[in-house]
Formats: C-alpha cells, structure tokens, sequence
C-alpha cells in the first residue's frame, strides 16, 4: 500500500536521523542549509534505493526491442541483442519459457546506436524484467520512504554535520543497512502470492 509520504516528510525524516535538530518547511523553497542538502541528496538517494531490489512497485516486465545480430564488434558468444530500456535503472534478468534462466549480459554499445547498451542474449523473443524510478514518491510503500529517508541521511551527513562526521555516518548507514533489510523483506511479503509459504514462493522467484 502506498505511503502517501511526500518529499518535505520523507526529507525530514532524513533530517531527523542525521541528528542535528534540523527541518525544513517546504522541500521545494526552504533556503536553509538542510533544505539544500536535501534537494541535492533527493536524486541520488532515490535512485540508489531502487537499484537495491527488485521492487514490486517499480518493476517491469515487457518484450524486449530488438537489436539485431550482434557480430564479432560486440561479442561472438551470443546470438541476439536487445537494447536496455530507456527506463531500465537495474536490469532484473530475461523471463523464460522453461525452467531453466536465460544467460545474459549488458554490453556498453553505445556508440552503435544503442544509447542505454545492449542485452546480449540466446533467447529469442526475449521478454525483460527491469527495475525503473517510480518518481511518484506518494506511489512508494511507507517503509520504501522510510529507506529514502535513511539513504537521504548518509548524503547529508557530510554538509550537515560539524566537525568530525564520521561516527555520526557510521551510525546512520548502520541505520540505512537495517532499514533496506526490512525494506527487502516486506517487498517479498508484498510480492509472494497469497498463500503461498515464503520458502516455495522463494523457490519460485529464484
């Protein structure tokens, strides 16, 4: 279920683990030093989070585009080539027919016309599954803002943070580490088919 957190909570929620007594009021127009470090952190934060698994919310599934062959430029131990998804932020594996996980590898042709690289595959008809940005954070399950907020936190440390930051950081990506468990396993809740014990469901997913 989404969470319904917008940016000047999820932004306070980083501010409130970095420790200092800082908020901000607006995400979008407060000038102070937290507003800053927030607005700045916001980008890459969010796209590290969705990098870290494959989420449920933020996931596709689509026929890959074709390439065409890719010959001995590219590599001679694969026969097709599929280009990433202009949207793909982590590219989650190639969905087969059988039992058995199509090989892949993403190869950097982007001078070939492939501006986000290539898929290079054996699987014919390939049909993708990838991780994109869901930018919509009021889109995001609460416990994904929560580990926003904390990834938000590391980033700020170092502008927020007087004098020797260093423990104050150690504290807060021990923090982020434990929230992106938590994260992980309430997404497979999420994902796993009603009814299904999570050690079959695991099995399935693997």
């Amino acid at each position: 279920m989404p969470g319904g957190l917008n940016k000047t909570q999820i932004a306070n929620l980083g501010l409130l683990a970095v420790g200092q007594g800082l908020q901000i009021g607006d995400f979008d127009s407060d000038q102070t030093a937290a507003g800053k470090a927030a607005r700045q952190a916001w980008t890459p934060a969010v796209k590290i989070c969705h990098g870290e698994a494959d989420w449920f919310f933020a996931r596709k599934q689509e026929a890959l585009s074709p390439f065409g062959d890719p010959d001995e430029e590219y590599n001679d131990s694969w026969d097709l080539a599929y280009h990433v998804p202009s949207d793909c932020e982590e590219f989650r594996g190639i969905v087969g027919t059988s039992t058995v996980k199509p090989e892949w590898v993403i190869w950097d042709a982007t001078e070939s016309g492939a501006p986000n690289g290539l898929i290079l595959t054996n699987e014919s008809d390939a049909v993708g599954r990838w991780t994109y940005v869901q930018a919509n954070e009021g889109r995001w399950p609460i416990w994904f803002a929560e580990l926003v907020a904390k990834k938000l936190a590391v980033l700020m440390v170092p502008a927020l943070v007087p004098g020797d930051y260093a423990k104050r950081l150690e504290v807060v990506t021990r923090e982020y580490l434990m929230a992106l468990d938590k994260a992980k396993a309430r997404n497979f809740n999420a994902d796993r088919p009603s009814g299904v014990p999570a050690s079959e469901a695991e099995v399935e997913r693997s």
